[in-house]
């Protein structure tokens, strides 16, 4: 893992000019909140790695900080793919999961391409997705206004959902 802090500006120091506790200060701030967030991150990660949470921490930054929650939504969708790859998340959930940390942050591109893929995945058949991950599929492609690509998550929610039920009563595999 390697993390990359934004550049701060140390508060000179000098003999004659000793700095002022304002610039102390700030300097104290931004390295703490910077610090703070990482280690929001990196516990974030662990969660979903190792239980499958789903992340919320870029919904907890103000929304003031917007390049900040950006950066966390680009780290937690890279965790899906930590998550997908461990055996956590299927592939549906992790595309999804990473639309909706993308949809959250105002990044409609990013969120367009991971849902696009959960879709893909969904209307291929290969994927065994739960129904609650493709529920939300279809809610997340409505947001981002793709209703054509709604409906075809719908239809896909419908026919996984009775293979589902066939396969609880043991009719189909």
């Amino acid at each position: 893992m390697q993390v990359n802090f934004p550049p701060v500006p140390l508060p000179g120091v000098n003999q004659q000019n000793p700095p002022d506790s304002n610039s102390v200060l700030a300097f104290e701030d931004e390295l703490g909140g910077s610090t703070a967030i990482t280690a929001g991150l990196i516990a974030e990660w662990f969660h979903l790695v190792k239980h499958g949470r789903i992340p919320r921490l870029h919904t907890l930054i103000p929304a003031a900080l917007h390049s900040e929650r950006q950066v966390i939504a680009a780290g937690l969708a890279a965790s899906f793919e930590v998550a997908l790859e461990r055996g956590r998340v299927d592939i549906v959930s992790a595309r999804v999961g990473q639309a909706s940390v993308y949809l959250d942050v105002g990044l409609r591109a990013q969120a367009i391409s991971a849902a696009s893929q959960a879709l893909a995945a969904t209307e291929s058949g290969t994927a065994h997705a739960a129904t609650q991950s493709i529920r939300r599929l279809a809610e997340v492609l409505d947001t981002l206004g793709l209703s054509g690509e709604a409906n075809r998550a719908r239809l896909a929610l419908e026919a996984a959902a009775r293979r589902a039920i066939l396969r609880n009563f043991g009719w189909r595999s």
